[in-house]
Formats: structure tokens, sequence, C-alpha cells
């Protein structure tokens, strides 16, 4: 079932629709913190399956900047939990990222398996990519890759001609 989710990136208030938020022309404001960060995320949760039914782009940017967060901690054999997603995210955003806001978003990428979670401890779990995860980034990364991004130089700043 499809809906619009509405998400502060300040303090993480969600809501399925506008209401509670305050609207400034195009912007919203959050009820909570009246921040104008807000995200408008049109969601279809019951299709986001790993089994090629979820897509980098079905994701909304937060989410797949955790995929390459948690890709990047994979490979610099970091210990993989949620603060210290917290932490790289918030150097990576030049801010602070709480708790409202990593964790429900790990949740879902668990629940579109491209995560897998697991108890460290009773308070602390750990996050993996999972081969569907995996799978995402390389084929991302393949579509950059193949992407021929040069320009011709023009040293005096005027037509390639």
């Amino acid at each position: 079932m499809s809906r619009d989710r509405f998400e502060c990136f300040e303090c993480g208030f969600a809501a399925e629709d506008r209401e509670g938020f305050d609207t400034h022309g195009l912007a919203m404001a959050c009820p909570k913190c009246k921040s104008l960060r807000v995200e408008h995320v049109f969601t279809d949760d019951d299709d986001l399956i790993a089994d090629g039914g979820v897509s980098w782009y079905d994701l909304t940017a937060f989410r797949r900047d955790c995929l390459l967060t948690l890709a990047r901690m994979e490979n610099d054999d970091a210990r993989m939990h949620g603060l210290g997603m917290k932490e790289r995210l918030g150097a990576r955003y030049g801010d602070e990222i709480n708790h409202g806001q990593i964790y429900p978003n790990l949740d879902a990428l668990v629940d579109a398996g491209l995560v897998e979670k697991s108890a460290l401890d009773r308070r602390t779990n750990s996050y993996t990519l999972t081969d569907a995860g995996w799978r995402m980034l390389r084929e991302q990364r393949e579509g950059w890759v193949e992407l021929d991004v040069r320009r011709p130089a023009v040293a005096d700043g005027g037509d390639d001609e």
C-alpha cells in the first residue's frame, strides 16, 4: 500500500500526513522542533523486498547514506552498531544525528532485506549488509563507473572549438 510520509531531519518526528506540520509556502516546519528540514517520503513499504522489488531510487537519501556508511564501516573493520553509524553520519552531514533518525531507518533497511540486525548484547545491536545490500551498492557503483564524465579542457575558458 502506498502512502506519503513526512520526516523531520532534525528530531526524527514522523507523520503519515501533513497534519501537524506547519506549512510556510513550499516549506513545512516540524511541529516538535520547528525545523524546516522536513523530508517528504513516498513509501510503498509492502513492496520493499530485496528480491528485486526495491531499488536504489526507492530508498530515501538518508537510507542510501546508511547503506554506504555500513559498507565503509565494514571495509574499515569497524564495530557495526547504531552509535558508530550515528557518529559517522553526523560527521558526513556536519550535524548531530539522533536516535529517532538512525534506528527507524536501519529497521526499514532490515525490513527491505538489505541489512541484517543481530544482538551484540542486551542493549546493542550489530548491523551488517546482506548479499542483497552489497549487490545494490555494486550495481549502483557500476552504473557510475560506466558514465563518462570527462569533459574537454578549455584553457581560455571559451568555446571548445
